[in-house]
C-alpha cells in the first residue's frame, strides 16, 4: 500500500498494557486537504490521526500506529464498551470531507476504495475482528456527528469490516433500551445522543433520535451481532 508519510509532532505513548481493539473513522470537516494537513500538523492545535485519507485516494500516514495519535479527544471525552481512553486503544482515520460545516458531500469513489483497503490492511495485521470499525460520532455521540450518515457503513461490514442488521430476530428481548446500548458499546451517560448516534451509524435515512420500533429492532440485531 503507496503511503505518504507526513510528520505529525501531536502524539505520545499509549497507555501501558492497552492493545490496538478499534479502528475509529472521521471526517475532517474542512474545506481542503491542505486545511487538514496544516490543523493534523500543528503542535498548538492539539490533534491528530494516524492516517489521513484525501477524496483523490491518496493516504498520508501521520502517526505511527504504535504510538497514541490525539483523534478521539482528551481521556473521558470519548467512550466505547467501558474504555475511556479510546486513543490508547484504537487506530484514527480521518477521511476529507467539508464536513458538516463547509457542506457535507458523499465520499469519493477512490476515497472509500482507499479506507477500505487501509482498514483491511489494519484489521489483518493486529488480528480485529469483524466489529473493530466504528465512527466517532459513535463514540461521543454527546459532542460529534462524524464520519457522518453519508458513510458506506453498510459496504464495508460487507467486506468484513463492522457489522450490519441483517438478520430476523423474531421477538423481541424487551431489555431496557439504554442497556442495550450500552452492550453494544455506547456511553450509558448520553442515552439520547447514543441513540442518534446509533441511528445515523445503522438507519441513515432517518436519525431523528426518536426510539421507535424499527430503532429498537435494530439496536436488539445489533447487540446480538457484537455480541456473537
Amino acid at each position: 500500500m503507496d503511503l505518504k508519510s507526513v510528520y505529525s509532532p501531536n502524539f505520545n505513548e499509549r497507555i501501558a498494557g492497552s492493545k490496538i481493539e478499534w479502528i475509529i473513522v472521521h471526517y475532517t470537516d474542512t474545506p481542503s486537504i491542505a486545511a487538514s494537513l496544516s490543523i493534523l500538523t500543528n503542535l498548538e492545535a492539539q490533534v491528530s490521526s494516524h492516517y489521513l485519507v484525501d477524496e483523490t485516494g491518496e493516504i498520508y500516514q501521520l502517526v505511527d500506529e504504535e504510538k497514541r495519535a490525539w483523534h478521539a479527544g482528551p481521556d473521558g471525552a470519548s467512550y466505547w464498551r467501558g474504555r475511556k481512553s479510546l486513543n490508547s486503544h484504537s487506530i484514527g482515520i480521518e477521511i476529507q470531507n467539508p464536513g458538516h460545516s463547509h457542506g457535507y458531500r458523499e465520499f469519493s469513489k477512490p476515497q472509500i476504495e482507499a479506507v477500505l483497503n487501509l482498514c483491511k490492511d489494519i484489521q489483518l495485521r493486529h488480528k480485529l475482528g469483524q466489529d473493530c470499525l466504528w465512527g466517532h460520532s459513535d463514540i461521543s455521540p454527546q459532542r460529534k456527528q462524524d464520519p457522518g450518515h453519508l458513510f458506506p457503513w453498510k459496504d464495508f461490514a460487507k467486506e468484513g469490516l463492522g457489522i450490519w442488521p441483517e438478520i430476523d430476530l423474531g421477538d423481541l428481548s424487551g431489555e431496557n433500551e439504554k442497556e442495550i446500548l450500552q452492550k453494544i458499546g455506547y456511553n450509558p451517560d448520553f442515552p439520547n445522543e447514543s441513540i442518534i448516534a446509533f441511528q445515523r451509524h445503522f438507519r441513515p435515512n432517518n436519525f431523528d433520535g426518536i426510539l421507535d420500533e424499527e430503532t429498537r429492532y435494530l439496536m436488539e440485531v445489533v447487540v446480538r451481532q457484537c455480541e456473537g
